[in-house]
């Protein structure tokens, strides 16, 4: 997860500059075996990659304005409220990549001010609520890449004002009711990279202003209809890569909001109009899993998609007006599939298109006819990859100047085929 390591520090970075108000105590990388004696008039303390293991009472006393407090990359192992005596004002806490295990109760219910805590990369096991009592302004949490097992029930319920909580690469497999209680502001949850096998009916009823829910690269593996009751304000669900291999008519009906859904790379070989009961999305990815046909009766519903992502699934065949339901569909991946050739008019029935992709696909030409009557002068059509005879038959595609596009592969330019093998060629 070392994406996710940077953009923490950068984060934490950001936010310590653009609030920068003071003097600046830096003390980075100095090897240091304890906190060292710190002006009193400092507004941000960097103490990190360093190698402090304890931080003793008192040791920031004096820092009454201090905002933001870097103790990144030592060897905490527990933290406790007696370390932070004194240091009231305290905006920015991160304590990401140390040895962290165990966090007391009231562990940080001397920082009222506090909104950002970074915890990132520690070996956490739990989390119960009696680790943030005093955290009434906390904002973002960030708990990813530790070892957690288990939240207990209500675990967050002493943080209201929490908006953001990353709980992603731990050791979860369960998600149950009541274990995001006493959120009402949370609008992002992110529970990624878990071996999450299970999630209970109303695991997520109590979080009912979350806009995004992030349980990709997880071993879910069905969904069900209840799953996701409460989220009614859900715009972006993330599920690749979740083993998923059937979905439950009605699964996401409780999300009349969702705008964009991940469904790629799973086990998918079918989907029907009711799988996208109640719901109107703008963005759908359905690339590498197992679907071979698609057909009109797969999208039905789903009028505002502009965005379709089926790339990297093992599809031969395209029925006769199978995109009659996306009059809106701007953008259409279909590369790396079966198809060795595409019936005419296949394409007809999206007066919207801008972008198709077919890429590594094992097409040789392509006709004029597959977009039905006239010429798609505003479509921009890829074709890298396929075995593409350059000859007459692709006379169709318009000069670039105006407004057509074809990519026949890296070495081509935009407009009319340059044919590499056919260098004589000229359309009649």
């Amino acid at each position: 997860m070392d994406f996710n390591f940077v953009t923490d520090f950068a984060i934490f970075a950001i936010l310590c500059l653009d609030n920068a108000r003071g003097i600046t105590f830096n003390q980075t990388g100095q090897g240091l075996q304890e906190v060292p004696d710190i002006p009193s008039d400092v507004t941000e303390v960097w103490l990190s990659r360093n190698n402090i293991k304890d931080i003793k009472p008192g040791d920031f006393s004096q820092l009454q304005d201090c905002e933001h407090l870097d103790l990144n990359y030592n060897k905490l192992t527990t933290l406790n409220s007696d370390m932070w005596e004194g240091i009231n004002s305290l905006e920015s806490l991160a304590i990401s990549w140390n040895e962290v295990i165990e966090i007391s109760p009231r562990a940080f219910s001397t920082m009222p001010e506090l909104q950002n805590l970074y915890l990132t990369s520690n070996q956490m096991l739990t989390v119960q609520s009696d680790m943030w009592e005093g955290l009434s302004s906390l904002t973002l949490l960030y708990l990813s890449d530790n070892q957690i097992q288990k939240i207990s029930p209500g675990a967050f319920s002493t943080l209201p004002s929490l908006v953001y909580l990353d709980c992603s690469n731990n050791s979860l497999t369960t998600l149950q009711r009541n274990m995001f209680t006493g959120l009402p502001n949370l609008t992002e949850l992110f529970l990624s990279f878990n071996p999450i096998t299970t999630v209970e009916s109303g695991s997520f009823s109590e979080i009912p202003n979350l806009q995004t829910l992030s349980l990709d690269h997880t071993e879910v593996g069905a969904l069900q209809n209840d799953m996701f009751e409460g989220l009614v304000l859900l715009q972006n669900l993330m599920l690749h890569n979740c083993k998923l291999s059937d979905i439950v008519s009605g699964t996401f009906a409780s999300m009349p909001d969702l705008a964009t859904l991940n469904l790629g790379s799973n086990k998918i070989t079918c989907v029907t109009k009711e799988t996208w009961t109640g719901i109107s999305l703008d963005v759908l990815y359905l690339n590498d899993n197992g679907i071979q046909n698609v057909n009109s009766g797969m999208w039905e519903g789903l009028d505002d998609l502009h965005s379709l992502y089926l790339q990297c699934n093992p599809i031969k065949y395209v029925s006769p007006h199978t995109w009659k339901s996306l009059t809106r569909l701007e953008y259409l991946n279909m590369s790396n599939t079966s198809m060795i050739y595409i019936p005419c008019n296949t394409f007809s029935d999206l007066p919207s298109l801008v972008f198709l992709e077919l890429k590594n696909n094992s097409l040789d030409t392509l006709s004029a006819n597959i977009f039905g009557s006239g010429h798609p002068e505003f479509v921009h059509v890829a074709l890298d990859g396929n075995p593409i005879q350059c000859d007459s038959r692709l006379c169709w595609v318009p000069e670039a100047e105006e407004g057509g596009w074809l990519y026949v592969s890296r070495s081509y330019a935009s407009g009319r085929p340059q044919c590499e093998n056919y260098p004589n060629q000229k359309c009649q």
